[in-house]
């Protein structure tokens, strides 16, 4: 691993600063008016459900093409 601390330590932070920003971009956006409260937990569910189906319908390994 020696050598690679540097690289690894620069992507973690890369990787750090572009999650905040996507996080106050998260959190500025107004929500409300692309969906309204009532129907974001509908919206959550029917997204994991649709990821589960489509988990049990598909024949390939997670992660692999083949």
């Amino acid at each position: 691993m020696k050598g690679y601390r540097t690289v690894l330590i620069n992507f973690a932070l890369g990787t750090l600063a572009l999650a905040a920003e996507v996080a106050s971009w998260l959190t500025a956006f107004d929500w409300a008016a692309w969906l309204p409260p009532q129907y974001a937990l509908w919206v959550i569910v029917s997204v994991n459900v649709a990821n589960i189906v489509l988990r049990f319908v598909t024949t390939t390994p997670v992660g692999r093409s083949q």
